[in-house]
């Protein structure tokens, strides 16, 4: 019993952190950092290079995440979280240095 809620912790996590990129993008738009009607926007080449890059992100995170199941002690946290920390932190990184805010 105690596995399978560790199978659903590391299941939810994931999602979670398979949605970070669209929660950074939408966080940037409400604070302002980026504005969808700008004609300068290259809607092609950050879609290229925020979504793509974010999912690789979060798939290197996710496999690295399996190790949570594995781990014994506090720090199979850090494993854990990855991929949610991980994939916001770099989707945020990749908004702030594409428009330069």
């Amino acid at each position: 019993m105690n596995f399978v809620i560790k199978l659903l912790t590391l299941l939810v996590v994931n999602s979670l952190g398979f949605l970070a990129p669209p929660a950074a993008l939408a966080l940037s738009v409400r604070m302002g950092w980026l504005n969808p009607s700008d004609p300068a926007l290259d809607v092609e080449a950050f879609r290229t290079h925020f979504m793509h890059s974010s999912y690789a992100t979060w798939a290197i995170c996710a496999l690295f995440s399996l190790a949570y199941l594995f781990l014994k002690g506090k720090e199979r946290f850090i494993f854990l979280l990855a991929p949610m920390v991980v994939t916001f932190g770099y989707g945020l990184s990749v908004i702030l240095g594409f428009f330069g805010a």
